[in-house]
């Protein structure tokens, strides 16, 4: 176990940085939103936005992944979501948002996809249950560390959207 560990730890490592920038945003987004005047109405709809994104990239990553290959959709869902990130630093108005929303969701599921179906096929049947859920671990971490970096600048500005950013870059 601990060797299949130590081959795919690049992987869980750059996995947990882009989940801490997922979590950033998720919360980023709302709690932004809400300090510029958004209605509860309109929040509601962003997040909604975002699901709807997610089921799109949960059916279109596969399509996609076929056509040019898991690196590139990789790279691609990757550089989408952070200008996606950077773009709602951008624009505060509804319309924008949610199309952003929408991308957003649709980068994620497909980044999920990719980063599951890697370990996935790292792990060897015996032990992939076990590796598994070392990733939901540290997935549901990342998303809570990311979270708590809200508290180290002010939502309304351009710091912690770069942040997020720089974490899906990286």
């Amino acid at each position: 176990m601990t060797s299949i560990l130590k081959s795919i730890g690049a992987l869980l490592l750059s996995a947990a940085i882009l989940l801490a920038g997922g979590g950033l945003l998720g919360t980023l987004v709302a709690v932004s939103a809400q300090l510029h005047g958004f209605s509860i109405a309109a929040i509601g709809f962003l997040t909604s936005c975002y699901f709807a994104g997610f089921i799109g990239g949960c059916l279109g990553t596969p399509y996609l992944v076929k056509r040019v290959g898991h690196v590139r959709i990789f790279a691609a869902l990757s550089a989408l979501l952070a200008a996606s990130a950077l773009t709602h630093a951008i624009s505060v108005n509804v319309p924008v948002l949610a199309l952003l929303r929408v991308f957003t969701g649709f980068a994620f599921a497909g980044l999920y996809m990719l980063i599951e179906s890697w370990i996935n096929e790292q792990s060897p049947n015996d032990k992939r249950g076990q590796i598994l859920s070392v990733y939901r671990m540290v997935d549901l971490s990342a998303l809570t560390i990311g979270q708590f970096l809200l508290t180290t600048a002010n939502p309304k500005e351009f710091t912690l959207f770069s942040v997020v950013a720089i974490f899906v870059c990286l």
